[in-house]
């Protein structure tokens, strides 16, 4: 996933993800995505409403996001 984003991060993804705009070092989604420990810790799950659509790129599949109150 880090690798698609990075490759697409200045033109679908630019202004349109959150901190889609900021630079590599400073972004927490590079970030969370360079992050190895497993299990994967909570400070880096997917919060927002773009990032499914960051997997569904990735992996050429639909992908949906399920709200658990």
């Amino acid at each position: 996933m880090l690798e698609t984003f990075l490759k697409h991060q200045n033109n679908y993804y630019h202004g349109r993800m959150e901190h889609g705009n900021m630079s590599a070092s400073n972004n927490p989604l590079i970030r969370s995505l360079q992050d190895k420990y497993s299990p994967f810790p909570q400070q880096h799950w997917f919060g927002t409403i773009d990032h499914p659509q960051l997997v569904a790129n990735t992996f050429s599949r639909a992908v949906t996001k399920k709200w658990n109150r």
